[in-house]
């Protein structure tokens, strides 16, 4: 049968055999990081960052683990502290200074923040309840860039 043809399942054809585990891959090697890294818990990639030493089944984890004592905090990183806003504020849309939602709502006396211009979008659609055009001239206006 041809390989295109043929479902994912069917070309998987290298087992685990450790009792319980259903785990099936269509690579050996898959099937050698799986055992290693899951069955017998080997981590041989140790961050070398004093203090961490956090260790890794594979070398690219590490590599992206060391990103975070290196560089500045992520879009995924600034929304765990932005979650860090009290709920009721995150309802209000208020006190988002200090919690990387940069971007304004273009509204007067709206205290909405924004990670996204995407958002911003939705926000302005959803609560200012603007159409295409009066959302366009909002955004041209208080100069964010309108993709739409």
């Amino acid at each position: 049968m041809d390989i295109h043809r043929r479902s994912l399942e069917e070309r998987k054809q290298f087992a685990c055999h450790y009792e319980g585990c259903t785990k099936r891959y269509t690579k050996p090697f898959a099937l050698k990081n799986h055992i290693r890294t899951v069955h017998e818990k080997s981590k041989p990639f140790v961050c070398v960052f004093e203090g961490c030493n956090r260790a890794f089944g594979f070398k690219k984890v590490l590599q992206r683990h060391e990103l975070t004592h290196t560089q500045p905090a992520t879009s995924r990183e600034i929304k765990k502290v932005v979650r860090a806003v009290d709920l009721l504020d995150e309802i209000a849309g208020t006190r988002y200074e200090d919690t990387g939602r940069e971007i304004c709502c273009t509204i007067e006396g709206c205290e909405w923040r924004f990670t996204r211009e995407y958002d911003l979008r939705r926000h302005l659609k959803s609560f200012h309840r603007l159409e295409f055009g009066e959302m366009a001239e909002t955004l041209e206006e208080n100069g964010v860039q309108d993709t739409l």
